[in-house]
């Protein structure tokens, strides 16, 4: 069982990293717009999508590296990856008003708020999964061209400047 383990922190991993914000007084004029920005752009229901993509693709991961995994066991690993995902995707969004306070300006964000208040500012926040999800679908044969370029490039290049 403790060879699937690699495969989910690995797919994790890809998911996302953390960056260390260090606390930063946020002026409370500021903080207010980013509580509202964050509101009108239903943060929790992000938080939810985050998680559920997460956890498919570590759920497919795992299938694909064990064909032979018991239902008992995804479960339990849907379970963990759902509770340290959204633990992971918190800690993620909380570094977000330190960094959106030092990069917009309390106009700039008055504005980002007006715009995700709006119709088509809702729109952009509700279909931005799928957009998501339709990009994500069409990585895996981009990657594979990718390292198959680079591995190609890379062995040229190198041969050329003399290594084997």
């Amino acid at each position: 069982m403790s060879h699937w383990i690699p495969s989910i922190v690995f797919v994790m991993a890809l998911c996302g990293s953390l960056s260390s914000v260090q606390a930063q007084e946020v002026p409370a004029e500021k903080q207010a717009l980013i509580d509202r920005m964050m509101a009108s752009m239903n943060i929790e229901a992000t938080v939810d999508q985050m998680v559920e993509v997460m956890t498919e693709q570590v759920v497919n991961r795992v299938k694909r590296t064990s064909p032979g995994i018991k239902q008992d066991a995804i479960d339990i690993i849907v379970e963990v990856v759902e509770e340290e995902g959204r633990l992971l995707v918190e800690q993620a969004l909380s570094d977000a008003t330190p960094i959106m306070a030092k990069l917009y300006t309390t106009d700039e964000l008055e504005q980002l708020v007006a715009f995700y208040e709006t119709p088509l500012g809702q729109k952009a926040l509700k279909s931005m999964p799928e957009v998501m999800r339709e990009i994500q679908a069409r990585m895996p044969p981009r990657l594979q061209n990718f390292q198959q370029r680079v591995a190609a490039k890379l062995q040229k290049r190198l041969e050329a400047a003399g290594y084997q």
